[in-house]
């Protein structure tokens, strides 16, 4: 009597989320003065999952956002390393801001920057490169 594989070679049960995008809360100002009914846009496209998605919201009248945690129930953890492009952009006036440009690497809740993702975003800041778990972290938004 022969085995027939499934094609699962590697595979280990999960039974888990895999965490696309961690939860994401924030707060948009200029020069330290919040700002309400800003669009800002979160964007995300994950290679494994063959899925990508983009979900706008508007800041409250104290500038405040949030962005609810993008996640997939997995059976099995596969043995590749993930890439998860996540974006998120600001829209004010007419003008787009980077506000955060990150490829994930892991599957983890906020294995982004190790914490939760708690953001300041002013307007004014320059566009830089902070430390992610996996890489940089681009854009004007502090964490």
């Amino acid at each position: 009597m022969g085995f027939i594989g499934f094609g699962l070679v590697g595979c280990t049960p999960c039974f888990c989320d895999h965490y696309i995008f961690s939860e994401v809360d924030g707060v948009v100002h200029l020069n330290g003065k919040p700002l309400p009914n800003v669009e800002v846009i979160q964007y995300y496209r994950s290679e494994e999952y063959n899925q990508s998605a983009t979900n706008p919201t508007t800041t409250d009248n104290q500038g405040k956002f949030h962005f609810p945690a993008v996640t997939k129930y997995a059976f099995f953890g596969y043995p590749v390393e993930p890439v998860n492009e996540q974006k998120i952009t600001i829209v004010h006036n007419n003008t787009e801001y980077k506000g955060w440009w990150y490829f994930k690497h892991n599957y983890d809740d906020n294995g982004e920057i190790d914490k939760k993702i708690s953001l300041t975003c002013d307007l004014s800041a320059p566009d830089q490169e902070r430390e992610g778990r996996s890489g940089p972290v681009a854009g004007i938004c502090d964490f």
